[in-house]
């Protein structure tokens, strides 16, 4: 994946003080605030998360904050397409995309690109989880040493 225009980020653990610096930065180079935050997309999601007040958000534009709810399903791999789409956004006004937050995937991911994904259907998320997410149902780690030992072999049983 190219990236063919100057971006700013900035990147470290939570409450350190990102918000302020970006604000700063914000203010002295013209950006626009992309948030790479795994936590501060989810609404309702304020406490704990160090995500901006309403009235900083308001003062410099902030994008992918408070986009999806609770129970849906955010990853690296949408972050980066929502990612590389508000960078579009943000440089077609002639602004820089300052980019903040700690999630390492996310910047990983956008950087270096991540393997591809398969959306998988509801029906078949269904049957794995009728299948896998019961009591005394057979181990995922198991089956997959069974069918495939190649891969099983290539995979930690914890991943």
């Amino acid at each position: 994946m190219q990236i063919d225009t100057p971006i700013i980020v900035l990147v470290g653990p939570t409450a350190i003080g990102k918000t302020a610096l970006s604000f700063q930065l914000a203010d002295r180079f013209d950006c626009e605030i992309i948030s790479m935050d795994s936590m501060q997309v989810y609404r309702y999601m304020d406490i704990g998360t160090a995500k901006p007040t309403r009235k900083e958000q308001e003062r410099f534009p902030h994008y992918l904050l408070d986009i999806v709810d609770p129970d849906e399903q955010y990853n690296a791999a949408r972050f980066v397409d929502d990612c590389l789409s508000v960078i579009g956004k943000i440089t077609s006004r002639g602004k820089i995309p300052l980019i903040t937050g700690g999630t390492g995937l996310y910047l990983s991911s956008l950087l270096n690109g991540l393997f591809d994904t398969v959306q998988v259907s509801d029906e078949i998320r269904r049957r794995l989880e009728q299948r896998f997410c019961r009591p005394g149902a057979p181990d995922p780690y198991d089956e997959l040493c069974r069918v495939d030992p190649r891969s099983a072999a290539r995979i930690h049983k914890n991943d």
